[in-house]
């Protein structure tokens, strides 16, 4: 790029007359561009309450947590990476005396360089007695607006759960939509309708899953299957790309 500065006279009447220009403080600034690249995850997929940094640019951390118990109604209040706090973004429940429950944090970018280590702490109102945590990170995310359209249903009669159809998810291509969903029996997962498992927990008694699909702007509905019947929670949300 060749950026020219300069001036011109447009009304001399000798020879010899001059021009003088006199410039100060000039400041080139390179406008940031509309990411071309779809949301999309780095790294690797963590089960546990631990997750050095991964490499990218405009990066969002994702944190789920699952539960399967009987002290009462879980509720995961807070949680924070390297000192750093998360924002809930959705959470589900069913059951009545034992339950099953699942939990979505996410942090930004800044928040992700401010961590001052990649340790997770979570904040429980009652801690559970069987619990699981996975995470990951993801680039190429919308910072002023990172989390578009959620939805989240749960059953006690049903191995296969998904948003209903009402609640499908619309998107714009380039976005990506999470899926993650606890069932209260020991088993296998599958997440269904194209979307890609990322991780499967198992606890004493109980299955946890997460995925993802690249959306194409056209509505998704997150959905999840287990192959042992029981009472299970699913929650599905947008990650909105930086267009």
């Amino acid at each position: 790029h060749t950026l020219v500065i300069g001036a011109h006279n447009n009304n001399a009447t000798y020879s010899d007359e001059s021009v003088e220009v006199l410039i100060d403080d000039v400041t080139i600034v390179e406008a940031e561009l509309p990411s071309t690249e779809p949301v999309q995850p780095v790294g690797s997929w963590l089960s546990g309450l631990s997750h050095t940094v991964e490499p990218g640019v405009k990066r969002v951390l994702v944190f789920t947590a699952h539960v399967e118990d009987n002290d009462g109604v879980p509720n995961l209040a807070s949680v924070t990476y390297g000192g750093q706090t998360m924002t809930k973004i959705i959470e589900q429940s069913v059951g009545w005396y034992t339950r099953a429950y699942v939990a979505v944090y996410i942090l930004e970018e800044a928040g992700i360089a401010a961590a001052s280590n990649g340790a997770f702490v979570p904040t429980w109102t009652e801690r559970p007695d069987n619990v699981s945590y996975s995470s990951i990170f993801f680039t190429n995310v919308d910072q002023v607006d990172p989390v578009g359209m959620s939805g989240s249903n749960r059953t006690t009669s049903s191995s296969t759960l998904a948003l209903a159809a009402e609640d499908s998810l619309e998107t714009a291509s380039g976005d990506l939509v999470f899926v993650a969903g606890t069932c209260g029996n020991t088993g296998s997962y599958s997440v269904n309708n194209d979307f890609t498992e990322g991780i499967e927990l198992t606890m004493s008694s109980s299955d946890a899953v997460a995925g993802y699909k690249q959306a194409t702007g056209t509505n998704e509905i997150p959905s999840i299957s287990h192959s042992n019947l029981n009472r299970q929670v699913v929650v599905g949300f947008v990650v909105q790309n930086n267009q």
